[in-house]
């Protein structure tokens, strides 16, 4: 019962902690006589979505869990993360080094999980590293990982 509890107040805090960011962050342009931006306020109603997808599959639990495989940008969906967790990297003192390849990386997964995989693997790099430092995320095709976009 205490790995459940730990688990979904895991995959719930994430998105909190990036709703309360860019609420802020919108919070301080309006104090500055500026209007928040488009970017921002998508991103805090992505996350509540997302949040309510969470409890939705919380209160599924007993239920079986569909996987909706499609064709995801692998850096997209590394940005999108990144996007997310930057107020946490900033204060942390963490830098993100990208190191993508020029070609495209796409993978077949379900978008949804994509994403909460690569949030709680951020999630854990800010909590692992104490002081300030780097954190390396590459991105690159090979055999067995990212798969050439395929023409018609």
């Amino acid at each position: 019962m205490g790995k459940l509890a730990t688990t979904v107040a895991h995959e719930i805090k994430t998105p909190l902690v990036a709703i309360g960011g860019f609420a802020r962050r919108a919070e301080r342009r309006l104090a500055a006589g500026e209007v928040p931006s488009e970017h921002d306020l998508g991103m805090i109603i992505r996350e509540v979505s997302r949040l309510e997808r969470i409890t939705s599959e919380i209160l599924e639990y007993s239920k079986e869990i569909k996987l909706n495989f499609e064709r995801v940008d692998l850096r997209e969906a590394i940005e999108e993360s990144l996007d997310i967790v930057e107020s946490r990297l900033e204060a942390a003192g963490i830098r993100v080094d990208r190191q993508y390849t020029d070609e495209a990386c796409f993978v077949r997964a379900d978008p949804r999980r994509l994403k909460q995989v690569m949030l709680n693997l951020l999630e854990n790099a800010i909590d692992a590293l104490s002081t300030p430092g780097s954190a390396r995320i590459p991105a690159a095709r090979s055999r067995w990982w990212c798969r050439p976009r395929r023409t018609r």
